[in-house]
Formats: structure tokens, C-alpha cells, sequence
């Protein structure tokens, strides 16, 4: 069975949310939200743009601060909704809240093409009624355009039409919890100054981030209108008028093209064509050979393909970004890259996409100098730690418990090195690259690790230390961290000892004998594997008095009730 594609019926609720995260389009570059169109209408909504890798900084305060503290906070930006297109009848505004009362009727996202077909009905306060129908896709070709065309039916009105598109607009979520630090969001500085444009009808423009110098240039380009309209741009976007009568159809179509960070836009720009469409269908068709998944049962068959769609539309393809916890669909946590990518994306594209997930990796190979500036600041003088949340490669944790203190991130990585040359065969990538993160990763725990008298022998242990459950923090020898390393220091020994990468046989024996005594944390009396020294001896969290309005716990109780006890 194969789902060809995604409709209103098939999801939970039409929240606005909800729905502007599910229906969201990307293409590992850009992503943008399925936001409703009319500024008016931005009530508990979150109508931005995203560009993967795009951030800002601001200092991290701490009450009590104290050496090696993650100093920054990195915050993707969000930026305007391209999706914006305001109409105004004699009377009323799409722009003024309560005007143009807008309901969505159908949305269809084709996994075929990448074509988000939408159909809204709307009231105005002055009980006029219209129909608007929005078509979205972006081109999959690396080109990052977006392309939309609105079609406004008008089924009782006849008159003066104006219509406005906002190329920068401010709009603030309502709903976002400041005290969530998974829905932070921060002051980003934006300086954005326009560029005289090539043609008509287009508006050209550069954004710069002042704290991070970095800058991204978006063009918009009015590709049709209808006939009869006077329209003209300027810096605050486009505007026209005409008129409409009832029970005809307008139509409008734009393109919004965008760099890739601190580069220049391409020429080449295009309006909506059948051959940009089939250019999606190609590429889309080919992901589809290699990555479908099919099941006989058809709601799991439509949840699943829509989630192999949104890993696709999600993963960064240049070498130096990745794949943010929310994808390019949200702002949430920060549009930060965790051990996610490693552990449960990147095997999918190692199997069916390998030159996207080693374009993954390559953004590991990329931050790696500061990744050995972490481990230094974590006492380490040889090595190297990756940051347990970053864009840029530093660490942007600001509670190292249940941050920087996972230190299992080193070997997620140095595994998915591993499995990528298992299925590849990549002997370029492992020697140019590959072999010098699981050679830092390695020699991080080395260091890190001490040698302890366990089960009458002598065996390499790892103290201090957050596992994945994050409710646990701050342990001995969590079993997931210490066979990961084990592997890790296991992998970098064989490199060596092939001749991935230079070394000494001290240190491939070091390797080899840590990674061998590894101790691995058993319980005899039941019979299981321990989680960790710790949390089996520590009373199971009170499930049965904590209210349901008290979840999630991390965001209702300290973390120091919370490490006491077994949670998971």
C-alpha cells in the first residue's frame, strides 16, 4: 500500500498550532510554517520562517555561575511568513483582527510533488463571504524557492479589491511558555536593508544578524496578478487595487527565493511552471524507490510515509548544518542539533540516502575544533566533546546535569561514523574524516574514565555521568554511556590499527584494553542489565498521587526531587 498523501481527515485536530507544525514545507534549508495568510488572523498562531542554521546569540546569566559554563545561547531565528497576503473590500480588512473570519475547509499535502493544496472559507464583519484556495510548494533542487499561488473567489461581493503583501511583519506567538526552556525565545537583532531589484514586481533584500554576522538575502518576486490591477512595491512590500465581482475567481502567485547563509542569491529565478513540478515529482519519486515503507495497515501506513516526508524535507545538505530537534517546522528548542540526528534520523538516511547523511557527518567533522575546546574546559587534555546542544558546534546547555553531562553524545557520533562506513564502504570519508572524530571521541574518554576494582578485577569505569533518561542525572557507570564508549574506544583501537589514521601502538593498546574491561553494570539478583550504579537502590517516583496537571514533572518539581527517585 502506498498513501499519496496527507488530508485534513487524517489529522487530530485543526488546532491552528498543530496544524501550521504538520503542514509545515521545507527543504533542509528553509521551512515554512503552514501559517494562515491574513496578519489579522494570527491569534495563537506561530506564522514564521525558518532558515536551518540561522541563529542568533545572547549571554547566557547564571545566579551563580562558575567555570566552564556554557556562555552563549543560540536561538534560531524566526523570521517573516512568506505565506502573507492581505485583502481589503470597501468596507473591511483582512488586516484587522476580526474582520475576515477565516476556517479552513481542506488541506492536502501530495507526497508526490511536495504540493500543499488549501482551501479556506471566510466571513467579513460586513457578512460578505469569499473562498480562497492556496497552493505552496518549494522546489526540492536545492534552489531554496518557495513557490505560492492564492486564488480569492468572491460569492456575494462585487467591489473595490486591495490587496497587501507584508515582507516584514511582526507577529508574536501567544502561547509560547517563557518558563518552558524547550520554547525559549530570545532577542535575535535583525538589521534588514533592501537591494534595487532587476525587475518590476520584485523586491530584494538582505537580513544580518549582529551577533553572529551571519546574513541571508530573500527576493520575492510577483510573478501574476489579475488584470486590470495597479500594483507597485516598495520596503514594506506589495500593494494594488481593482475591483472583483461576485462569483469570480482571482489569482495571484509569488516566488520567494532565498541564499544560503552569508552567500549571494542565484540569478535564476522562476515563476510556478509545470516543469518545476515535475522536477519535485523526480526527486520525490527517487526518495520514494529507496525509503518507502509499506505496511497493510493504512492510518500507520499515512503516519509513517508522512514522517519519512518530514525527515526528508528536514535533514541539512550542505555539510554545515543539520538536523534542528523541531526539523525547519518550529522554533522549538532552539532549533538546536542534539544526539537525535546520530541515534534515530541519520541510520534512516545511511540506508536509503547515503550522500545526505554524509553530508550529516560532515557537519560533526566540521565543528570538531570546538569540540575540542569542550573537553579542555571539562579538564581533558586530549580529546575531544562534542556539545550536548548546539548550532555552531559550542555548547549551549545551560544546565549541565542534564546537558553537557550526557556525555554518551561522543560515542552516538563515533557510532554512526561506524555504521556509515559498515553500509558504505566510504574508505574516502573514514580516512579524510570519519577517523578523526572517533579518534578525538575515543581519546576524550581515556582521559575521562579511571580504572576501579569491580567484581574482583579491574575494570574501566565512568563516574558522573546523564545517561538518556534525563530524569536520572549525574550517575556512576550508566550502562548505555559505557558500552557506547566501549565501542567508540573499540572502533578508534581497529582504525589505528589499520591505518585509518596516524597514532601510536601505546595508545591503540590503551584503547583496546579499556574498551575490553569496560565495566558494564549487572544485576545478579534479577538478572537484568542495571541502568546505572545508582538508580536501582533509589525509590520509584509517587505515580499514583502525582496529578495529571503535574506533567511533564520537569516543569512542576525540582530537579533534585526528581534525581532521587526512579522516574523511568
Amino acid at each position: 500500500m502506498q498513501i499519496d498523501k496527507l488530508t485534513l481527515k487524517d489529522v487530530a485536530t485543526t488546532n491552528r498550532q498543530y496544524l501550521e507544525t504538520i503542514f509545515a514545507l521545507g527543504d533542509g534549508h528553509m521551512g515554512v510554517r503552514d501559517s494562515v495568510p491574513f496578519t489579522g488572523n494570527q491569534q495563537a498562531t506561530l506564522p514564521v520562517m525558518l532558515i536551518n542554521g540561522y541563529y542568533a546569540t545572547n549571554p547566557i546569566t547564571y545566579g551563580e555561575s562558575a567555570y566552564g559554563y556554557a556562555k552563549n545561547h543560540q536561538t534560531i531565528i524566526s523570521l517573516t511568513s512568506p505565506r502573507y497576503l492581505d485583502f481589503a473590500t470597501e468596507k473591511t480588512s483582512s488586516e484587522i483582527p476580526g474582520d475576515w473570519d477565516m476556517t479552513v475547509d481542506d488541506a492536502v499535502l501530495d507526497f508526490d510533488t511536495g504540493v500543499l493544496t488549501e482551501k479556506f472559507q471566510i466571513v467579513t464583519s460586513d457578512h460578505h463571504h469569499f473562498e480562497l484556495v492556496v497552493k505552496s510548494m518549494i522546489a526540492l533542487d536545492n534552489s531554496h524557492q518557495l513557490f505560492l499561488n492564492y486564488e480569492l473567489t468572491s460569492l456575494d461581493y462585487t467591489g473595490t479589491l486591495r490587496f497587501t503583501r507584508p515582507i516584514i511583519h511582526d507577529v508574536t506567538a501567544t502561547t509560547a511558555d517563557a518558563d518552558d526552556p524547550r520554547v525559549a525565545q530570545r532577542q535575535s537583532g535583525l538589521t534588514n536593508q533592501f537591494i534595487p531589484a532587476d525587475r518590476q514586481q520584485q523586491i530584494e533584500w538582505q537580513t544580518l544578524v549582529a551577533s553572529t554576522h551571519q546574513q541571508i538575502t530573500q527576493r520575492d518576486w510577483l510573478t501574476s496578478f489579475p488584470t486590470g490591477f495597479e500594483v507597485y512595491g516598495d520596503h514594506a512590500g506589495f500593494h494594488g487595487s481593482g475591483t472583483i465581482e461576485a462569483q469570480t475567481t482571482l489569482s495571484w502567485s509569488f516566488t520567494r527565493q532565498i541564499s544560503e547563509i552569508n552567500q549571494a542569491l542565484p540569478d535564476k529565478i522562476t515563476g510556478w511552471t509545470n516543469d518545476i513540478v515535475a522536477r519535485n515529482r523526480q526527486i520525490l519519486t527517487d526518495f520514494w524507490q529507496q525509503s518507502q515503507v509499506q505496511i497493510s495497515d493504512k492510518k500507520l501506513q499515512t503516519g509513517i510515509q508522512y514522517n519519512l516526508f518530514q525527515l526528508f524535507q528536514s535533514a541539512g545538505r550542505n555539510g554545515l548544518t543539520n538536523i534542528a530537534a523541531k526539523g525547519i517546522t518550529g522554533p522549538g528548542y532552539e532549533g538546536h542539533y542534539f544526539w537525535d540526528t546520530e541515534m534515530y534520523m541519520l541510520p534512516f538516511f545511511i540506508y536509503t540516502q547515503p550522500q545526505i547523511a554524509k553530508q550529516l557527518l560532515h557537519y560533526r567533522f566540521s565543528i570538531l575544533p570546538q569540540a575540542r575546546e569542550r573537553a579542555r574546559s571539562l579538564g581533558v587534555t586530549r580529546g575531544a566533546l562534542y556539545a550536548w546542544r548546539t548550532i555552531n558546534g559550542e555548547e549551549a546547555s545551560a544546565y549541565f546535569p542534564a546537558g553537557t553531562a550526557q556525555y554518551h553524545i561522543n560515542a552516538d557520533i563515533a557510532h554512526t561514523v561506524k555504521l556509515y562506513f559498515d553500509v558504505t564502504n566510504d574508505q574516502n570519508f573514514l580516512r579524510e574524516q570519519g577517523a578523526a572524530v572517533v579518534l578525538e571521541t575515543a581519546r576524550f574518554w581515556l582521559q575521562f574514565g579511571s580504572w576501579q576494582q569491580r567484581d574482583g578485577r579491574s575494570q574501566f569505569c565512568l563516574y558522573k555521568v546523564t545517561g538518556p533518561d534525563e530524569y536520572t542525572a549525574l550517575v556512576d557507570n550508566n550502562y548505555y554511556t559505557n558500552r557506547m564508549a566501549k565501542e567508540n574506544m573499540a572502533f578508534a583501537a581497529w582504525l589505528l590499527e589499520n591505518h585509518y589514521i596516524d597514532g601510536d601502538a601505546d595508545e591503540q593498546a590503551q584503547f583496546t584494553k579499556a574498551s575490553t574491561n569496560m565495566y558494564l553494570p549487572y544485576d545478579q539478583e534479577q538478572q537484568v542489565t542495571a541502568q546505572d550504579d545508582n538508580s536501582p537502590k533509589m525509590p520509584v517516583w509517587p505515580f499514583a498521587t502525582t496529578a495529571a496537571t503535574q506533567y511533564p514533572l520537569l516543569l512542576h518539581y525540582h530537579p533534585l526531587m526528581i534525581y532521587r527517585h526512579r522516574v523511568n
